[in-house]
């Protein structure tokens, strides 16, 4: 029994090790091994803890349904077992799923209920995720000052523990708020500090988001110079980390700041990146907006027909992915530009 124990355990972490590396199919295959062993000798608490890796793997895979499948059956074992830990744990990452499902309500009630248990049994480093975790909601649903609040709680307790990283990224999303809410020069100051706050621990895709958030702040500002230098800044910390999603935004934002200045050419160039590596990751949504943008740029220049065949492109994605709303824009834009032929 107790080699058979050891062995159920070797292979979890095993498995814990492919996930940390990202390899999700032998990090499944391991789990579903070490579940597989510890059913069979009856231990609850290793059967608990193989079923919530399931569950980070299809959550990194972006399978939220099994996600959520496994989250629940591992919160009701470590609920029947009396792991208080990692009932909190399963709770919290099914907030984390409904929140990527853009199910608010629900990621608010399982953040709550994450938070409360934390805060009954001690975890200060729980409190603080759940109430990070709380201001992602809040913000997602406009609701800024309920998330400034939840970010200041989770900042300062993660600065109370030492967590740098954790403080990090309270302050980021505290700049996110107040660029929300056009505070600019609270947002500057919150996005600078926290690129300072990666850079001093060496975490160059924390630093290009900040970055990349500060170039959204001088846009917004007109400082246009500025903003490009950061789009830039960004764009190449992206390219050096192999971030390539951060990689063809940077191009994108590009390609708005160009054409807002007027720089057709410049902004055709840096749409055209972009909408080649989205295409290459198969990012369909990301493509459409980018075909969306280039419409726009075209339409502009009064280059109406391939203005006309970049907005089908992008009706036809967003058909395909069910976005109504987008379709009819598209719908909208055709028919003022056969309109444009006509006249």
């Amino acid at each position: 029994m107790e080699d058979q124990l050891g062995f159920a355990y070797t292979v979890m972490a095993l498995a814990n090790v492919y996930w940390m590396r990202d390899e999700y199919s032998e990090a499944e295959e391991s789990y579903i091994q070490s579940r597989d062993l510890c059913s069979k000798i009856g231990d609850q608490r290793g059967f608990g803890q193989s079923v919530k890796g399931l569950g980070n793997v299809y959550q990194m895979r972006n399978e939220y349904s099994k996600a959520e499948a496994s989250y629940i059956q591992s919160r009701e074992v470590f609920s029947k077992t009396g792991d208080q830990v990692g009932f909190g744990q399963s709770v919290k990452a099914l907030g984390d799923i409904y929140l990527m499902r853009n199910e608010y309500s629900k990621a608010e009630e399982s953040y709550i209920q994450s938070r409360d248990l934390y805060s009954k049994i001690g975890s200060q480093v729980g409190i603080a995720t759940s109430a990070k975790a709380l201001g992602d909601v809040y913000r997602m649903r406009s609701e800024y000052s309920k998330a400034e609040e939840s970010y200041l709680q989770s900042r300062d307790l993660y600065s109370k523990i030492g967590d740098q990283y954790g403080f990090a990224q309270s302050v980021k999303a505290l700049g996110d708020v107040y660029r929300m809410r056009e505070e600019y020069s609270e947002a500057e100051e919150s996005y600078i500090q926290s690129r300072d706050l990666y850079a001093k621990f060496g975490d160059q895709l924390g630093v290009a988001n900040s970055v990349t958030a500060l170039g959204h702040v001088y846009r917004m500002r007109d400082e246009y110079s500025t903003a490009e230098e950061s789009y830039i800044q960004s764009r190449d910390l992206y390219s050096k980390i192999g971030e390539q999603l951060g990689f063809a935004n940077s191009f994108q934002r590009l390609g708005q700041l160009h054409s807002a200045r007027g720089e057709c050419v410049k902004a055709r160039e840096s749409y055209l990146e972009a909408l080649r590596i989205y295409n290459r990751l198969g990012r369909r949504y990301s493509s459409a907006n980018t075909s969306w943008h280039l419409a726009w740029l075209h339409r502009e220049q009064a280059q109406y027909e391939e203005a006309e065949r970049l907005v089908r492109e992008a009706s036809t994605a967003y058909s395909e992915l069910g976005l109504t709303q987008d379709v009819a824009d598209c719908d909208e834009f055709l028919v003022e530009i056969r309109e444009l032929m006509t006249t």
